[in-house]
């Protein structure tokens, strides 16, 4: 599942919106069907994709925002949430950071007029 993850991550930067409404379909699939249990052990995979998915993309552009394509959908964070929301509820006070600052970096990821 992690690998399926990591490639629907990186497919949110491609242009066509048949793709990319595929590609986020697919991503909330995959979200829904990893127990809660596990969901935290997927924010470290989840950060890592959404870095080298930013990675690419700031490569391809040089002015501009940085906004990757799929993210910024309505709702476009919806199928991550799940992993971060659990990986704060479940993790321990020193790994408390981890899943909040990874859904911030992702955040940043997402034009804020359509993340609603």
């Amino acid at each position: 599942m992690r690998g399926a993850a990591q490639a629907l991550v990186g497919l949110m930067m491609d242009e066509d919106a048949a793709t990319l409404q595929a590609c986020w379909g697919a991503l909330a699939a995959v979200s829904a069907s990893v127990p809660k249990e596990v969901q935290p052990s997927y924010v470290r995979c989840v950060k890592e994709a959404v870095g080298t998915a930013r990675e690419k993309e700031r490569r391809k552009r040089r002015a501009g925002a940085l906004l990757l394509p799929g993210f910024c959908l309505p709702k476009a964070l919806a199928p991550l949430l799940p992993f971060y929301l659990q990986g704060v509820l479940q993790a321990r006070p020193p790994r408390l950071h981890h899943p909040c600052s990874c859904c911030g970096r992702h955040a940043e990821a997402v034009a804020c007029r359509r993340a609603r």
